[in-house]
């Protein structure tokens, strides 16, 4: 099974969607640009003030969830073997979500455009179908790849293969991420936004080589006033323990992200006070799992945590 976890590694338009100002409540939230926020906040031990979670669509009374690494291995397999769901329907509904959350930041900036940086596993393949999306949608948009086309297949190398027969500007970091960014902007302008769709949760190291250097490349669009979405974990972060990947060599970067849009859930690490510092605002849309198995797997925001998966019953 093609499961979608990665083992890789304003009204003006200045951050227009990063800057959670007050509110959660069953109508959602208020920004200086609005999202179509609706749910649970994720207050105390949650995201940082002024960040929200709930919303792709979702209606107020959904219980948000807190998912495991390994927990949402787990919901991807079991969507598929059990539920007969293709896994490239998850994706499309993920990036249905992200793009919906990208969209309503976008309203009222004029002629707008967004730069998508993917990754060669699920998470990248998370991003390439966002970008068509937002590219159907008649926003100026272009793609940076993380890796060399050939290294991407599955469910990402189909969407990548429709970004192109849409003709959506495509360009290959290789061994050059800074000469492929400044390519993509060169054609763009400034983006308003760009999407951090490099890593996924899977990273339990520190990124290195190309994947690094586009993480310091988007952080630094980020200092100069593009908002940075990260696509369900900001790149470099270890999902469950909220800390920059690491190894013996030491911790490698991690985006800084103004909003992550996570899926089907908020990630255990996310609870940590290092993690708040790069999710930012923080919003979660639905992926089209079975309610069933999202409750049988996860728990609930703010209960606490049990041994195993969810309430113990995993599945095999």
């Amino acid at each position: 099974m093609n499961s979608r976890e990665d083992t890789g590694a304003s009204a003006t338009g200045t951050k227009a969607m990063g800057e959670g100002q007050a509110c959660c409540s069953s109508q959602g939230h208020e920004h200086g640009q609005e999202h179509a926020v609706a749910g649970s906040c994720c207050g105390g031990g949650g995201a940082k003030s002024g960040g929200c979670c709930g919303g792709g669509g979702g209606a107020a009374s959904e219980q948000v969830l807190v998912f495991s690494r390994r927990q949402i291995r787990e919901l991807d397999r079991l969507a598929v073997e059990e539920f007969a769901m293709p896994s490239i329907l998850l994706m499309e509904n993920a990036a249905r979500g992200v793009a919906g959350v990208i969209l309503e930041g976008l309203q009222g900036i004029e002629n707008p455009a967004v730069l998508v940086v993917c990754g060669p596993g699920n998470n990248g393949g998370d991003g390439l179908a966002v970008a068509r999306h937002l590219a159907n949608r008649g926003i100026r948009t272009a793609i940076v790849l993380g890796a060399a086309e050939g290294t991407y297949g599955g469910d990402a190398l189909i969407n990548l293969r429709i970004a192109r027969k849409m003709d959506v500007p495509i360009f290959e970091a290789g061994m050059a991420p800074g000469v492929a960014m400044a390519a993509a902007t060169a054609l763009l302008g400034e983006p308003v936004v760009v999407v951090d769709a490099l890593l996924g949760t899977g990273l339990d190291r520190p990124a290195t080589g190309a994947m690094a250097e586009l993480i310091g490349q988007m952080n630094g669009m980020r200092a100069g006033g593009c908002t940075l979405v990260a696509v369900d974990v900001p790149s470099g972060l270890d999902c469950d323990t909220g800390e920059p990947g690491r190894d013996a060599s030491g911790s490698g970067p991690v985006v800084e992200a103004d909003l992550t849009v996570a899926l089907a859930g908020v990630k255990a690490g996310f609870m940590t006070s290092t993690a708040q510092r790069h999710v930012g605002e923080l919003v979660v849309v639905d992926i089209g799992a079975p309610r069933e198995l999202m409750s049988r797997l996860g728990r609930p925001l703010g209960a606490p945590e049990q041994g195993g998966c969810g309430q113990g019953r995993c599945g095999s």
